[in-house]
């Protein structure tokens, strides 16, 4: 195997990998937006404003997930783990519009300190997943590098 069959191997199969998530990941974030919106729509009356808040955040963040599977798989080169990285960025940014929103929404009922907790527990599991992105991406940054040094 030659170094330029070892390049064109980690760029197609790192590629297909990201791309089939994408389209699972960009899936099921319409679908959220849609049944959200769906359900928002066929409510008979007004809904309390927290909730239309919350159903708004949702639809959004759902909408943001379909935009990045269109983005990842409209891509026409390799991402390397580029894609996680900025699926990193977005989890973190939700996980900390929950991490505020979710415990001032239900603090009336007294139970902002586990919305709290779950909120931080989610932050923490975001951004770890972001430093792991961005550790992965410099790897395989390196090795074609190197790879592309000895061609």
């Amino acid at each position: 195997m030659t170094t330029d069959d070892v390049i064109e191997m980690l760029e197609k199969d790192l590629s297909i990998a990201s791309r089939v998530r994408a389209v699972l990941v960009g899936l099921a974030g319409a679908a959220m937006a849609i049944l959200i919106v769906l359900l928002w729509s066929t409510e008979p009356g007004p809904l309390p404003a927290a909730t239309a808040v919350s159903f708004g955040m949702m639809t959004a963040i759902g909408t943001a997930w379909a935009g990045y599977g269109v983005w990842v798989v409209t891509r026409r080169h390799p991402l390397y783990a580029q894609d996680s990285i900025v699926a990193g960025r977005m989890a973190t940014a939700f996980a900390i519009a929950f991490a505020i929103g979710a415990p001032a929404i239900t603090a009336d009922q007294g139970s902002a300190p586990a919305a709290l907790a779950v909120g931080l527990t989610l932050v923490a599991a975001a951004a770890v997943s972001w430093a792991m992105a961005v550790r992965r991406r410099r790897r395989l940054l390196a090795m074609r590098a190197e790879l592309e040094r000895h061609r």
